[in-house]
């Protein structure tokens, strides 16, 4: 029953701020785990992210300006490698509790059968992301508000799927379907109370419509 897994990830990030008002931030990640195809162990996920400070431009005179707004975009990948060590080889199990057995030297005898076959096609799970967003502060910051939209994409979905029984298997991991979702998330925070007593509430609203293709 022992098993291993390794994982390895290498990333940088490199960001950019212009006197508060403009920032960019790229980053970049390799990842590499012993779960997959020989070929296919690694994989690259790059992202960045813009942001405009809105409320900091001349033309604002920030000095007397009663609240900050900033809107921000970002688009990136991640992956995901979340199954069993050794699901892109062959596997066997025992046929004890399955099958009958074999016959050998007169006893009875359990034996290995095929479980999965090897799939050496099989790669990362990948996400795709965008987000696009607003936020806002009033009255010294004592209110905060933010919006965000995003649409993401996961593809090549790391499943077990069913084999036919002719085959001589039951199921094989592989890469299946994907699934998207695009939604909208609201937030209004505020400090009701600064001093001696602190009171800070939070109220959230989100909405999501997901889609799932084979």
């Amino acid at each position: 029953g022992e098993s291993q897994r390794t994982l390895a990830s290498f990333y940088g990030r490199l960001f950019y701020n212009f006197r508060d008002r403009y920032l960019v931030t790229f980053t970049g990640r390799q990842d590499g785990s012993s779960v997959f195809a020989e070929n296919n162990k690694t994989a690259f996920f790059p992202s960045g992210a813009v942001a405009w400070v809105f409320t900091t431009e001349f033309f604002m005179s920030i000095s007397a300006s009663p609240f900050t707004l900033k809107l921000r975009g970002s688009y990136g990948l991640t992956g995901n490698q979340a199954i069993s060590p050794y699901q892109s080889l062959a596997t066997l199990r025992s046929s004890a509790g399955y099958e009958a057995g074999y016959v050998f030297a007169g006893s009875k005898l359990s034996g290995l059968v095929p479980l999965s076959p090897a799939n050496p096609d099989l790669v990362w799970e990948t996400t795709k992301q965008l987000n696009i967003g607003l936020d806002a502060s009033f009255l010294a910051n004592r209110i905060q508000f933010s919006a965000d939209f995003y649409k993401k994409n996961t593809i090549d979905l790391l499943q077990n799927k069913p084999v036919l029984a002719t085959t001589g298997y039951e199921t094989f991991t592989t890469n299946f379907g994907e699934i998207s979702n695009t939604g909208v998330e609201l937030m209004l925070g505020g400090s009701i109370l600064t001093g001696t007593l602190n009171w800070n509430s939070n109220l959230t609203w989100s909405m999501n419509r997901g889609k799932i293709e084979d």
